[in-house]
């Protein structure tokens, strides 16, 4: 039975309960980060600072010449840096005291020509929408997860960016980062969406968005109108082969997966045991079309050829605020009667976002229901274990890519062995903020991919991606494959479970390849 909830628009959800934010600074503003900024005492880190074979060369600080970049009203300073390199802005001011000189180009071939915008022949400009206010929606959703501060962002995303200036930049050219600063409780995401499009297409062009929040289709959509790159490494609505193609060469989300990996999941969950013929199976999913297209080209057929037939299918109605999410909460209600009416005992959990089981497996603790739960990293497991009783995480299983969203939100998970984020945390560890070390991941890919670009445009930049096959690795995935044409790197998963000793999410069993 297909349970539908009709809503006036069918746009992408965005999860604010459980956002994987990285960048969040003041509210309505715009702050340039100087293209040169360096860390001294960083530069000669040991590490990868990109992927092997992506051409950046390692070198020597920059000059010293000054630089300086501005901030509106509103703005927000950078902490203090090392070696006495101190940012600061008043309302309206300049930001001081940092360095820069020229990039020093890819490691072999000429400087690749610029045709795309925002590309000079000196700076790459990346545009960086930052949410103010994300950890105070935390808090007012019950969520005990927090969020970095205004300063602690700016001084990470500096650190970083200088970290590559001073090893070659990107396509023989600095890193220049635009932030653009808006509130994400104001409005709609739709609205946000748009505003955040029109700054990076009008105000201050570049050649790609870095977006770190809950992106909808709407930037998308928009950016890709304007010739502009979106690198969504957000926790954003997640689409299908079909959405995505059709978004291409300008919509990237290396680090997760999409909708229609759904099949191996419940392959892998069969072949585990935790999924058999006989079992009375209904799913929990968001009202969009790519999640329809799922339904019946993926999980159904997926779930046929074990023998299981789907009973119910409930779809949760479209978020377009934060006021929305009370839908989701009167929602969550309706959908536990209807399974518990029709003996559901095992929970699909399709690309929630983190947002369904974050209102869905509270509620039905509260009434006693314990459904065995299967889903993926599309549904921020990590979260769940420090926001939702530990009876439910017990009975929830599936398959992870990405060990932030699966293992890494309650400090059991130990980083020891992953060189990518021991060199992210030496980067940024002289920021005096809270670190983590997947920070770096998406900027080093942009520079890995321009590196590989024979000429720096949208187009240029998907070949590079393509180029960079299996060689980019980060502090977050467990193994990435880049493909041509393709729109995100997911090379291998793992099967995830609860542990009731350490209360955290741990893998288990062999890696599973990704297709």
């Amino acid at each position: 039975m297909r349970i539908k909830r009709v809503t006036a628009r069918r746009r992408a959800p965005r999860l604010v309960a459980a956002a994987a934010v990285l960048l969040v600074t003041a509210c309505g503003s715009v702050v340039k980060a100087p293209p040169g900024f360096y860390e001294p005492g960083v530069a000669g880190a040991a590490g990868v600072p990109v992927a092997p074979g992506a051409g950046v060369a390692a070198g020597p600080a920059l000059g010293g010449e000054s630089a300086t970049g501005t901030a509106s009203s509103g703005g927000s300073a950078p902490l203090s840096q090392t070696s006495g390199a101190v940012g600061s802005a008043s309302s309206g001011g300049a930001i001081t005291g940092l360095a820069s000189g020229p990039a020093s180009g890819p490691a072999t071939g000429p400087i690749p020509p610029a045709d795309g915008p925002g590309v000079t022949a000196t700076e790459i400009h990346i545009g960086i929408p930052v949410a103010s206010d994300t950890g105070s929606i935390y808090k007012s959703l019950g969520s005990s997860s927090g969020a970095p501060t205004a300063d602690e962002i700016q001084a990470q995303a500096l650190a970083i960016v200088g970290y590559i200036n001073a090893h070659g930049g990107a396509a023989g050219r600095h890193l220049v980062a635009d932030f653009y600063l808006y509130s994400e409780g104001s409005g709609t995401f739709t609205s946000q969406g748009q505003e955040i499009c029109e700054h990076f297409t009008k105000d201050d062009q570049v050649l790609l968005v870095l977006a770190t929040g809950n992106n909808t289709q709407t930037l998308a959509d928009c950016l890709a109108a304007a010739g502009v790159v979106l690198l969504d490494v957000g926790n954003s609505e997640i689409g299908d082969n079909q959405l995505l193609n059709a978004l291409a060469p300008y919509y990237y989300r290396p680090f997760n997966a999409n909708l229609d990996v759904f099949g191996t999941v419940i392959d892998t969950m069969v072949a585990d045991g935790v999924l058999k013929a006989g079992d009375r199976v209904g799913d929990i999913r968001f009202d969009l079309p790519q999640y329809d297209r799922a339904m019946d080209d993926v999980i159904k057929p997926a779930l046929a050829r074990h023998g299981i037939t789907l009973i119910d299918d409930y779809e949760y109605s479209y978020i377009d605020s934060v006021a929305d999410l009370g839908t989701s909460s009167a929602e969550t209600n309706n959908a536990i009667l209807k399974f518990r009416t029709d003996d559901i005992d095992h929970v699909l959990l399709v690309g929630t976002q983190g947002v369904v089981p974050f209102f869905f497996m509270p509620a039905a603790d509260s009434q006693n229901y314990h459904p065995v739960y299967v889903g993926s990293s599309m549904d921020i497991p990590g979260f769940m274990v420090v926001n939702v009783p530990a009876d439910q995480m017990a009975n929830f299983y599936g398959l992870g890519w990405n060990v932030v969203y699966d293992l890494d939100w309650n400090g059991v998970f130990s980083h020891a062995n992953i060189p990518q984020w021991n060199q992210c945390i030496k980067i940024m560890g002289s920021t005096g903020t809270s670190v983590e070390g997947f920070s770096c991941d998406p900027y080093m890919f942009v520079a890995a991919a321009l590196n590989q670009a024979t000429v720096v445009s949208a187009s240029g930049f998907g070949n590079g991606v393509a180029r960079l096959g299996t060689s980019f690795a980060t502090g977050q995935t467990l193994s990435l494959n880049f493909r041509p044409g393709g729109t995100d790197g997911v090379g291998e998963a793992r099967e995830f479970e609860y542990s009731a000793p350490c209360k955290c999410e741990v893998y288990t069993g062999p890696p599973v390849a990704i297709q």
